[in-house]
């Protein structure tokens, strides 16, 4: 679950939050955080951990689904799909996860404190 708390959603921006969300979650199946048939959080679990509603989990669950990154089994949890290489679902949310990485690495800087990564 460590992996999950570190990402930064922006409920203001103009990109639907289960979006950025599948993005974060495209970033981590690229770095190799989340290893094919890694099973995902439960819905409540990653919903209270991100401050989030779970229909917001639940929507972006169903759209990495949609996009053949993730599968579910009923009863069981929802997983990553064994492939070589993720998609990014969207190129405008790596570019608004990178904006958030970029903006807390300032934040950081002027605070004097050390980078975290997400």
């Amino acid at each position: 679950m460590r992996e999950f708390t570190s990402i930064k959603l922006n409920k203001q921006g103009d990109i639907p939050v289960y979006r950025q969300l599948g993005g974060a979650f495209c970033m981590l199946i690229e770095r190799g955080a989340l290893k094919p048939h890694r099973k995902l959080p439960p819905i409540r679990k990653l919903a209270n951990a991100l401050k989030i509603n779970n229909d917001t989990v639940i929507n972006a669950y169903k759209y990495l689904e949609n996009k053949g990154i993730v599968y579910s089994i009923v009863g069981s949890g929802t997983y990553v799909a064994p492939r070589k290489h993720c998609e990014f679902p969207e190129e405008k949310i790596v570019h608004c996860v990178m904006d958030c990485y970029h903006v807390k690495a300032y934040e950081q800087r002027k605070a004097r404190k050390p980078i975290e990564r997400i």
